[in-house]
């Protein structure tokens, strides 16, 4: 059973800082496959696939299930390190598709592997 941490950063909550400083200096440890910052840099293309299939339409996303979640396998396979996924916007609605129905989008693209969920959260401030 293949290991996957999904890093859930809820905006304003130092997900940036840990993308950039800390979970791409792992590489020993963990496979990333999250955010590269700054944004403007280059996105490695199985995880834009990931962001893609959370935000999608439900026709598009049955879909592309299946082709993702073998690329996902393939990763996984490949270093045998555990997966890090790190992303903001799953916590965040778009067009369509709630925060809730991502979270259950991810739930079943790695459904049968190893899940732990980080989600990072911070003190309410208005």
């Amino acid at each position: 059973m293949a290991k996957v941490i999904l890093h859930i950063g809820l905006p304003k909550t130092a997900t940036t800082l840990l993308q950039q400083f800390v979970f791409n200096k792992l590489n020993d440890k963990i496979d990333y496959l999250g955010v590269i910052q700054p944004r403007e840099e280059k996105q490695n293309n199985l995880f834009l696939e990931i962001l893609a299939l959370t935000s999608c339409s439900n026709t598009e996303y049955l879909q592309r299930l299946e082709t993702v979640k073998n690329a996902v396998g393939n990763r996984l396979n490949m270093r045998g390190l555990p997966l890090l996924i790190s992303e903001e916007v799953f916590s965040v609605d778009s067009g369509e598709v709630t925060w809730q129905e991502k979270l259950n989008r991810l739930g079943q693209l790695f459904e049968g592997d190893e899940l732990t969920v980080l989600v990072t959260v911070r003190e309410p401030v208005s």
